[in-house]
């Protein structure tokens, strides 16, 4: 019992100790956005805490640069469309492969996981090329539809995995009753796993809202810049290596993911875990 003990205390201690490592770039980050600029760029009179807190920085960001709030439109129509592609093809895919049989079924359920062994830097090249010759490069469908193949095969194992939970009596009673397949999937099944729906939207906006890669890659026009490439930019507006401004920016940027984070981490962990044990 007292080594069981001594057990937990040691792995507090040192979960503390890497959450502490995580958190400390953030909040650092913080603290430069409320600092004066005086402060920041002082290095013999260094101090962590601000003398006094500031709003400038986010004053300057929200009203004096006119590109920010069209990086987060641009950021919120690219997340929004995407998460409901997501969640229409990962519903449907998922209640296919759950529920019915048909030639094909467990190749496809192979093909999905050779497809989430394959980094996405992999698949960067030959999708840059299918935009250029369908003409999607700089604009924001180029975004949306290689995020929603990407996000895709995690999503569908997701709603497999609850498809597969569901009592296939209620399909079958619904069936008798004489309801469509397409009736069974919306008008019964569809309410029954909402959470794993929950989840999935969930993952994909914080993998969409903080994508950078394909963003920096497929787009190089301020209409189509969403919120991660655009804070890159904002280090040469106005002035040089702005770190207060920049800051600010970046806490703008990250506060809807930790809110969609700290709301919902139990129903993410969940949906990580469901489809790697069910079905």
């Amino acid at each position: 019992m007292i080594r069981s003990l001594w057990q937990r205390i040691g792995s507090c201690i040192l979960l503390s100790l890497f959450a502490a490592l995580f958190l400390l770039p953030l909040c650092w980050v913080v603290l430069t956005s409320i600092k004066p600029t005086k402060e920041i760029y002082d290095a013999q009179n260094f101090r962590i805490l601000p003398s006094q807190v500031t709003r400038e920085h986010y004053r300057h960001v929200l009203v004096k640069m006119s590109d920010f709030p069209r990086y987060c439109w641009n950021t919120v129509r690219v997340t929004v469309v995407t998460i409901a592609v997501v969640l229409l093809g990962s519903s449907m895919c998922g209640y296919a492969l759950a529920r019915l049989r048909f030639f094909g079924g467990k190749s496809f359920l192979t093909f999905l996981l050779i497809i989430m062994a394959v980094p996405w830097v992999v698949m960067l090249i030959p999708i840059y090329h299918l935009e250029v010759t369908f003409g999607l490069l700089d604009t924001l469908p180029g975004l949306i539809l290689p995020y929603a193949a990407l996000f895709m095969p995690m999503a569908i194992l997701i709603m497999r995995a609850a498809f597969l939970a569901v009592p296939s009596d209620l399909r079958e009673a619904a069936m008798i009753d004489g309801a469509s397949e397409w009736r069974v999937w919306y008008g019964v099944m569809l309410p029954l796993v909402r959470p794993s729906l929950t989840v999935v939207a969930l993952m994909t906006f914080l993998s969409c809202w903080k994508e950078f890669t394909y963003a920096v890659t497929l787009n190089s026009l301020p209409s189509a810049t969403t919120l991660a490439v655009g804070i890159t930019y904002l280090q040469d507006e106005g002035q040089s290596w702005a770190y207060g401004t920049l800051c600010a920016a970046i806490v703008l940027s990250v506060l809807p993911l930790l809110i969609a984070f700290v709301a919902f981490q139990r129903q993410i962990v969940g949906g990580l875990t469901e489809g790697a044990l069910k079905g």
